[in-house]
């Protein structure tokens, strides 16, 4: 099985992808792949620069360039993969091209993402460049562009299988996540995969 993994900002995609490498999942993050760009290139990795840079790969090399990637170090490697940092329909319709691809969907409430980038950014120094609620929302919205080649993430949580909420504990979305993939895994031995929640 092979699940991309997507959401909203900070909505808790990155506490999935950990919680299915936990149950055995292989994981890839396509903001990693970033990273390593970046740092080949003597960039800084914080959230505006990655941004430019996933931005700039997909303008020269297609929406679907990181999740190009993925694929490209998946090949010859059997199991189960758990893919996260898919922003744009295009890296949906790729991840979808392989036999037992689903996507999950992850969500939490405005005001509770914004509480977790903060502690986040303080945590681990990573920059999220929001310190103010309207910092965040400005943020958001440009996660959703109308370009085709730029992060679409409306789009792309409209188009999961399922679709988890993570308003709870660590716990709480770890039952969600485990349950989700239990009725897909469900799904896709009756041959009903492709049925959508919602």
């Amino acid at each position: 099985m092979i699940i991309g993994v997507v959401g909203t900002l900070a909505a808790g995609k990155t506490t999935t992808i950990e919680i299915l490498h936990k149950e055995g999942f292989r994981t890839l993050t396509l903001s990693d792949f970033l990273r390593e760009k970046a740092r080949a290139r003597r960039l800084k990795t914080g959230r505006e620069a990655l941004y430019s840079l996933g931005n700039e790969l997909r303008a020269k090399f297609g929406p679907a360039a990181l999740m190009q990637e993925a694929l490209n170090r998946m090949e010859g490697h059997r199991g189960d993969y758990a893919i996260d940092g898919l922003r744009t329909p295009a890296e949906i319709a790729l991840l979808r091209t392989l036999p037992g691809a689903i996507v999950i969907g992850v969500d939490a409430k405005q005001e509770l993402r914004f509480s977790r980038a903060k502690e986040r950014q303080e945590r681990l120094g990573r920059e999220e460049n929001a310190s103010t609620m309207e910092e965040f929302l400005a943020q958001e919205e440009r996660e959703n562009s109308a370009d085709s080649y730029r992060p679409q993430l409306r789009k792309v949580l409209a188009s999961a299988d399922a679709l988890v909420r993570n308003d709870g504990t660590r716990e709480q979305l770890r039952v969600a996540v485990l349950s989700a993939v239990l009725e897909l895994r469900q799904r896709e031995k009756d041959g009903t995969a492709g049925e959508r929640d919602g």
